[in-house]
């Protein structure tokens, strides 16, 4: 699992210096620092289609660097030195630690389960004394080219720089909007022929009652043989006799 080492040996440090008041300085020009209230917090970019061999290869990265003119930087002590990019109020990394799944076949997937567990930490979770939402965030390779442009754009024109706006995936668009139908597991008994459901469910079908006519010979049959007097009774067979 690479996420416990990533997180507690870079993005953590790089934010406990941060979050400390520590300023960060340009990588080529050490005596020029990176404002504290300048920074809006650290963007973990995933690699481009989630392609664990897209992270391994620093040309990929080191094009969208000089394309979008983003500045490397360093932060923390000598011992404690960790270096990145800044752009646009944000400090940056690449996740280039994924490059250790190459090997696996499903490294695609496990890059998202890096994702996932990386969202949970400390950093990524949203604080109660904020207003502005976690201090770092996990981004699409798609979002953060998105952003960056029109980061550039602004720069260009003199507008303020714009927050990075996040695009829900698909999957989980269709979780939070597909209802969901709770399943309960309800146990079948069969007692003397007849089917009793146990537990919360559908309600069971009307039991209809079929009544059988009878005829009118029928009730006259009853009353000639059956009389309320047991005397009477007794006396009309001695009669016969």
């Amino acid at each position: 699992m690479i996420v416990p080492g990533y997180y507690d040996n870079f993005v953590r440090r790089v934010l406990d210096n941060h979050v400390q008041g520590i300023e960060a300085n340009l990588e080529k020009e050490p005596e020029t620092k990176i404002p504290y209230t300048q920074v809006k917090g650290l963007l973990c970019i995933l690699p481009e289609g989630r392609s664990a061999g897209s992270a391994r290869e620093l040309g990929t990265t080191q094009t969208v660097i000089t394309d979008y003119g983003i500045q490397e930087i360093s932060i923390g002590g000598q011992v404690g030195k960790r270096l990145l990019s800044y752009k646009g109020g944000y400090f940056i990394d690449w996740c280039r630690c994924v490059n250790s799944l190459i090997p696996h076949e499903d490294s695609t997937y496990q890059i998202g389960v890096f994702e996932r567990i990386l969202s949970k930490e400390y950093y990524f979770r949203p604080s109660a004394n904020s207003t502005t939402g976690p201090l770092a965030s996990v981004v699409e390779w798609d979002d953060a080219m998105a952003w960056l442009g029109e980061v550039v754009r602004a720069e260009k024109e003199g507008r303020p720089t714009p927050l990075l706006k996040k695009k829900p995936r698909a999957s989980a668009v269709r979780a939070s909007t597909e209802p969901t139908t709770p399943t309960v597991e309800r146990p079948n008994l069969e007692r003397a022929g007849r089917t009793v459901v146990v537990g919360p469910g559908p309600s069971p079908p009307p039991v209809v009652v079929v009544q059988k006519k009878l005829s009118f010979s029928h009730f006259l049959t009853r009353a000639r043989g059956k009389s309320a007097d047991p005397a009477e009774r007794n006396g009309a067979t001695s009669n016969k006799a």
